[in-house]
């Protein structure tokens, strides 16, 4: 997590990200992104590895949703 922690502030540095807390928004990020596969797994009881079909639309989905909280404003 710290090194996407140290990519956040160096964007938000460059002007291409809105972070005032970093930590936070990596997690955010990193949430965006495992929660479905995490929960399908952990909740639901599917021992079955996502398509990779799916697993690139949670993070092709997690980076706009990221990008449209966090991006440059």
């Amino acid at each position: 997590m710290q090194r996407r922690v140290r990519v956040g502030e160096r964007l938000a540095a460059r002007g291409l990200l809105h972070v005032t807390d970093p930590p936070i928004a990596a997690a955010h990020f990193n949430w965006l992104i495992m929660s479905i596969p995490l929960n399908n797994a952990m909740l639901l009881g599917n021992n079955d590895p996502p398509a990779t079909a799916d697993l690139d639309k949670y993070a092709q989905t997690g980076v706009q949703v990221f990008l449209a909280a966090y991006g440059h404003r």
